[in-house]
Parts: structure tokens; C-alpha cells; sequence
């Protein structure tokens, strides 16, 4: 079967248009060794020459090499020895037989040849020559190429950025080196085999002040070292030298560390400073032989591709020993060569995640279900909390949506803890970097918070707590809250967002939210409805209770929450703003809607009226209808004794035996108690009447009349009322409430 396959292989490179000749296929142990000729097309002048300036010939002879998994693995290109490596896109490594290979897709090869076959492979190794002919394989408008890692073991994590930055730091830049931390992990597996490591490049450190050491744990090494990077500097009154010629990088021996950086003008520095090393480095215990990380830093004619940077980074790992008093280094010490790749950090993730980068302090009150998967998410985003508060302790059932996971520990006793805390561990091992925990009461973090230097400017609250919703209200803080809520088994996910100045706060959004669900059944059927059925008790006697809830339909809501937070934390709405998601099939639609500010009325007793803006303007409206006439209506909303604040969210009409004249205006009761009554049933008890407005026809001052009937609620009534009253000049309002001098 494998023969029939590379027999259909061979019939498709005999008839590419650019294939000249083919040799017949050669069995080399268990790969079959196909060569052939290609003609480059390279015009009449090379084709004179024989070759063109980079010493591609007009006529070249190529190889397929189809190993026993073809045509699963895609066959190995390769071309003669002769020509060299010193071309971008060439692998670092060689085949068998010391022939050099081209890179000749971005894509994994295995991939591109599962869509294009052997036609479309031909293509791109014809158009790597030809490429290589004219010197174009690197284009200067999509940066200087680096060189190939693909074949790489081992890696070591670097800020790329800085590191960059070092040769053209001052002071130090112009001493062309620096030494830096370094933590690493080997794994070896035994005698011969290469194992891995891994390494992780730090700060800038004095050599004494270095951490130097190893600990074995199972088959694992770690500990700590030094990396020693060097760089060619200006002469004087010469320019920093510029790197122009591309070679693989082929290092495998200390001699051929040593001759690359002849050639790269670091030579004289690095063997100097690698002598120090080994010299005077401190350690503590006897003799060990440690990794050191070697980084060169050689400055290219054009910036790299996908950087703003001229500087490509070559790693290396030495094993050296230490202490080791005047030791020299053994030509033939074994040098491996390091993939370099980018250390975790804030940056790595929002430049991965292509969002923004977001310096607004933030703060997560919630660290349960919806807020643990809103941490992550965020987190993974490179946007973290600079604190994270929850009162309560992590507990079997929140393994069903958590998004944290238990230990295999058989009590899960790790489980076991604070929300908070594990939410913070959790984040902190993503951004590498430490935050807060403030496992308690959330009104005790915020009065902490209020505090720090870097107080939060944003607050977001996925408790579901209609206390704290309200509390809010009450603390001393400036920052502007958002507050995330599931409903109907997270059928229905909000987001409040609180505009400048807090206003419309969390609480007065969470009630034009009630209003607007009053007014829409299939809302309606989420809040009111769904909130009572959802609902599952849980342990005995003060057992907690949870929503019931999936946890992929609740992680659909938290991804597109956190989405949406991001944005607030990169650029905060100029108005309230609320956001909803609700569940259309197997997706979600998505609506928002902008809030303008509440007018807020001091009333007695420290009591305050907050006015939607939507209730202002139907009694606008309706005082329009009665232009010569009194009227009035029935305010609509509720009343916290938290923030002291009667919330007037929405309007009834007045009953139709009201009655209207231009000096009176008597609310009328046809049908009024079985409407408010209705309204109540409808959302659940969260809207009810909270007082009557009416209309002046000259300015608000209330009347003799007005204070008598406001004194007459006040009496019989469960909580604080307001009288609103409409006039030219604005609106007044007269508090009905009970008073302590009442009694």
C-alpha cells in the first residue's frame, strides 16, 4: 500500500510544470528518497552565470524524503549541501546526510500538505528558491526574519521587551552585558536521554546578589542560576554594529558558542564575564554543576517581524561548575540551544488576547460561580483585580460551576477555604503577580479599600446581594460599581453599569430594570417568575440555597459579561448603562440600554427621593395632556430603609373618577388598590406604590392641603411615602413619614 501511495507521489512531482527530470524513488531504511530536478525560471543572465549572486543555480536538484507515516507525515524537503544555510526560513536542523532544510510554509508542513498534496508543496519549495536566488527570502515591508526554533527541547521564558530594551539602557547599555536571575526546571529521565528544561529569565541582578542553588523532587530538578547577556557595542566614534548576514543557529559545543560570537563581536566579552561567573559566583553548598543561561542580542538591519524592535535574541544553556576557582571551559562542553519565548505576564496576555491595555483599578466583590469564571476570564485578558473579596467558604456543590477545581485530595481539604483566596491564588498564577484577599465581609474590604493608595476606581459586584446591591449606596468610596446578575437558571444575565458621579447607582439600575421587566412579560417570566423555581436548598437546618444552574450556560453568560467589563475598565460609559443577555436557542441575544441620571430630592430625616428619568418625563407628559388643569398619578417603585431612599421608577394613571381643576386635584380610586395590588403579584413584591405626584399650575410649593394629606399616610402607612409635587419652577416633594416626635 505505501509503495502504491509514493508511486501516485512520484507520478504528481513528474508532471508539476517546473520538474525537469526525476530520479527513480531509493529505499533508505524505512524512508523512500525521491530526487528531482526544478527549473527557477531565473532569466537570462543567471541562466549565462550559472548561478545567481546568492549561488542558486537556474536548474536545481531538490529532495523528498517519505517516511513509513506518509501520507499522514508530509515527506521532508531538503536541497544540496553545497548551497548553504545561510538563508532565513531553514530549519536548524540537517537530515541524516548533513542536507540543510527549508521552512517552506508558516503553517505546520503536515497540515499544508493534508490540503495541497504534493503539487502545492512543489509550488512553495519552487518559490523558496527562486526567492533565495534574488536575496528576497526576508521582506523588508514584514520585518527581519528570525531564525528557526522549530526543532527546539528546551525553552526559556524572557521578557522579550526588556530584555531588548538593555542595549540601549543607560547607565549600563554601553557596557554591552548584564547579568539577570534566573529559575529553572530539568527533567531527566535517565542516562542518555535529553529530557528537558525549562528556564525562566528574571530581573537585572549584581552577580553577588544572585541566587544560586538546586533541589531535586522526583525525576525533577529546580533552582535558581544566572544569565549573563551580552551585546556588541560602539567603538569610539563608531556606529553600534548592525548584524546583515542571516546563518541558522547551528551551536552545539562551547567552540561553536565561542565562534558565533566572534563573528557577532561579543566574543572577547562573553568569555570574560562566563570566567567571572564561574569564578566568583556565590553558592552556599559544595560544588554543583548549574545551568547558565547565555543570551546574545545582535542588532539587525530592519525590525524584527511582528516587533518594533531591530534586536533578535540567541539563548543558550551552559552546565557549568561552581564554585570552580580559575576553571576554563572545555571547547567541547555541550551547549544547548534554547527556544526563546515570552514570560508570562500582563503583557504576553493582552497582546495574545488583542485587547487593550487597562490601567483602571478594579475590585471583585464575589468570588463564587459567576465571579470566579469573570475573574479568570479577565485575568486570562491581562486585566486582574487589585483585590478580590468573599465571605464564604468553597463547599462540594460549588465543584458543579466553579471555576476553580478541586484537589484529588481524597477530603478535599485544599478545597476547603475561602473563595476568595482560591480565586486570588488562581489569578495571581496567571498574571504572576500578587493581589489582595479579603476573605470577610464586604462592607468591612471596602472600608479596607477605601483606604490603599491604589483605592479601586471600579467595584464589581457578582454577589447577587440585594444588601449589599444597597449598601453600596452607603459607602464613602467615588468608585462607580457594575454589578453582574444571573436569572432563570442564567436563562437571563444583567450587567449594571453606574455613571459618573455614581448616578443612576447599582440600586437605582437594578430598578429600572424591575420596571422595564413590569412592563415586558417575556422579561418578566426570567426575573420574576424564574426566581422563584430555581432555587435548591442545600445542607440541613442553615443549609445554604443556590440557583440551579448549568454550568455552560452560566459560563456563556460569565465569557460575555467579562468581555463587556473589559471594555468598561478601558473606557467607562458616560451614562448608567444596562446590558442584557438573554438566552435565543443555542446563543444569546443582546441588548443595552443607556440610563440618564436620576434627579435626587432631600426629603426629612435624611431621606431621599430618587426620580427616574423615564418618570420624569411621562409626568412631563402628562402634565402636557392638562395644560389648564391640575393632575396627578400614582409614583411606582421602592423604598430602602439601607440607603434611607424612596426610588420612584415608574408611573400608574390616574383612576378615571380623578378630578381635575385649575387650583384642585383629587386622586381617584375606581379599579387603583386592585391595579397596585396586581403590580405587586406581577413582579414579585420588588415594585409597589411608594407615593402620588400632581401638578401645580404655578410653582411646587405644597399647600395646606398637601401637608394634611401627607401627615394622614403617614400614619397608617408600613413605609415612608412621597407626595410629589409638578409645578413651574420644578419639582418639590413632601416627605410622608413616620417621625419620632409622632409617638
Amino acid at each position: 500500500m505505501t509503495d502504491l501511495l509514493i508511486e501516485y507521489a512520484c507520478r504528481q512531482i513528474g508532471r508539476h510544470p517546473s520538474v525537469r527530470s526525476m530520479e527513480a524513488p531509493v529505499a533508505v531504511s524505512d524512508v523512500t528518497i525521491v530526487e528531482f530536478d526544478v527549473d527557477l525560471s531565473l532569466g537570462h543572465r543567471w541562466v549565462a552565470q550559472g548561478a545567481s549572486p546568492f549561488g542558486v543555480r537556474p536548474v536545481e536538484r531538490v529532495r523528498l524524503d517519505f517516511g513509513p507515516l506518509y501520507p499522514t507525515k508530509a515527506p521532508g524537503p531538503s536541497y544540496r549541501a553545497d548551497l548553504g544555510r545561510g538563508f532565513p526560513h531553514v530549519q536548524p536542523w540537517l537530515t541524516a546526510d548533513g542536507r540543510p532544510v527549508p521552512c517552506l510554509t508558516e503553517a505546520p508542513i503536515d497540515d499544508f500538505h493534508a490540503v495541497y498534496g504534493i503539487h502545492g508543496l512543489i509550488d512553495q519549495f519552487v518559490a523558496w528558491l527562486k526567492r533565495a536566488a534574488s536575496g528576497a527570502l526576508i521582506d523588508p515591508h514584514q520585518g527581519w526574519e528570525v531564525s528557526r526554533r522549530d526543532g527546539y527541547i528546551d525553552s526559556v521564558l524572557v521578557d522579550v521587551a526588556a530584555i531588548r530594551r538593555l542595549p540601549d539602557a543607560q547607565p549600563g547599555g554601553q557596557f554591552g552585558y548584564a547579568y539577570l536571575q534566573t529559575s529553572f526546571a530539568a527533567h531527566r529521565l535517565g542516562a542518555g536521554d535529553p529530557g528537558s528544561w525549562l528556564g525562566e529569565v528574571g530581573d537585572v541582578v549584581k552577580l553577588d546578589d544572585a541566587s544560586l542553588g538546586g533541589r531535586v523532587r522526583g525525576d525533577v530538578v529546580y533552582g535558581e542560576g544566572v544569565c549573563l547577556a551580552v551585546w556588541a557595542t560602539s567603538g569610539e566614534g563608531e556606529p553600534v554594529p548592525v548584524f546583515a548576514d542571516y546563518e541558522p543557529d547551528d551551536v552545539e559545543t562551547y567552540a561553536d558558542l565561542m565562534a558565533k560570537a566572534e563573528r557577532l563581536k561579543v566574543s572577547r566579552r562573553l568569555g570574560m564575564y562566563l570566567d567571572i561567573v564561574t569564578n566568583n559566583a556565590p553558592y552556599g553548598g559544595n560544588a554543583a554543576k548549574l545551568p547558565v543561561v547565555v543570551l546574545m542580542m545582535v542588532r539587525r538591519p530592519l525590525p524584527l517581524a511582528g516587533s518594533e524592535s531591530d534586536i533578535e535574541v540567541f539563548a543558550y544553556s551552559l552546565p557549568l561548575t561552581f564554585p570552580s576557582k580559575r576553571a576554563k571551559l572545555d571547547p567541547r562542553t555541550r551547549v544547548d540551544r534554547l527556544a526563546v519565548r515570552d514570560r508570562l505576564s500582563r503583557q504576553l496576555l493582552r497582546r495574545v488576547s488583542g485587547g487593550p491595555e487597562i490601567v483602571t483599578p478594579w475590585a471583585l466583590i464575589g468570588a463564587g460561580s459567576l465571579g470566579s469564571k469573570i475573574g479568570i476570564h479577565l485575568a486570562r485578558h491581562g486585566v486582574t483585580p487589585i483585590a478580590v473579596s468573599d465571605k464564604s467558604q468553597l463547599l462540594p456543590h460549588n465543584v458543579a460551576r466553579h471555576g476553580l477545581l478541586p484537589t484529588t485530595d481524597g477530603l478535599g481539604l485544599e478545597w476547603r477555604g475561602p473563595k476568595s483566596s482560591a480565586l486570588v491564588e488562581a489569578v495571581a498564577s496567571i498574571v504572576r503577580e500578587p493581589l489582595r484577599d479579603l476573605p470577610g465581609d464586604a462592607t468591612e474590604a471596602l472600608i479596607l479599600m477605601e483606604a490603599w493608595a491604589d483605592a479601586p476606581k471600579v467595584i464589581v459586584n457578582t454577589t447577587a446581594s440585594l444588601a449589599l446591591r444597597a449598601g453600596a449606596a452607603q459607602t464613602p468610596s467615588s468608585a462607580r460599581w457594575i454589578d453582574a446578575e444571573l436569572f432563570d437558571r442564567a436563562s437571563l444575565g444583567t450587567l449594571r453599569v453606574e455613571g459618573p458621579g455614581r448616578n443612576p447607582s447599582i440600586e437605582e439600575l437594578a430598578g429600572v430594570g424591575y420596571a422595564a421587566a413590569a412592563r415586558d412579560e417575556s422579561l418578566a417570566q426570567h426575573i420574576f417568575e424564574g426566581a422563584g423555581v430555581s432555587r435548591l436548598a442545600l445542607g440541613e437546618g442553615c443549609g445554604s440555597s443556590t440557583m440551579i444552574a448549568d454550568d455552560a450556560r452560566l459560563s456563556v453568560q460569565a465569557a460575555v459579561m467579562a468581555e463587556a467589563i473589559g471594555q468598561h475598565l478601558a473606557q467607562m460609559p458616560t451614562t448608567g448603562l444596562i446590558q442584557t443577555w438573554r438566552r435565543d436557542g443555542g446563543g444569546l441575544s443582546h441588548e443595552t440600554t443607556p440610563i440618564s441620571p436620576f434627579f435626587r430630592l432631600a426629603l426629612a430625616d435624611g431621606w431621599t427621593l430618587s426620580i427616574a428619568p423615564t418618570v420624569s418625563a411621562a409626568i412631563d407628559a402628562e402634565a402636557g395632556r392638562w395644560p389648564k388643569s391640575e393632575t396627578g398619578g400614582v409614583l411606582v417603585g421602592r423604598v430602602s430603609f439601607i440607603t434611607r431612599t424612596i426610588y420612584a421608577l415608574d408611573t400608574m394613571q390616574a383612576p378615571s373618577d380623578s378630578k381635575r381643576s385649575p387650583s384642585f386635584f383629587e386622586l381617584g380610586v375606581v379599579g387603583l388598590a386592585g391595579a397596585i395590588s396586581d403590580l405587586t403579584a406581577r413582579t414579585g413584591g420588588a415594585l409597589y406604590c411608594v407615593g402620588t405626584w400632581h401638578s401645580h399650575l404655578g410653582a411646587a410649593n405644597p399647600s395646606q392641603v398637601d401637608r394634611a394629606t401627607a401627615a394622614k399616610l403617614a400614619k397608617d402607612a408600613p413605609y415612608p411615602l412621597a407626595l410629589l409635587i409638578r409645578g413651574t419652577d420644578g419639582f418639590q416633594c413632601i416627605f410622608a413619614g413616620y417621625r419620632e416626635g409622632d409617638r
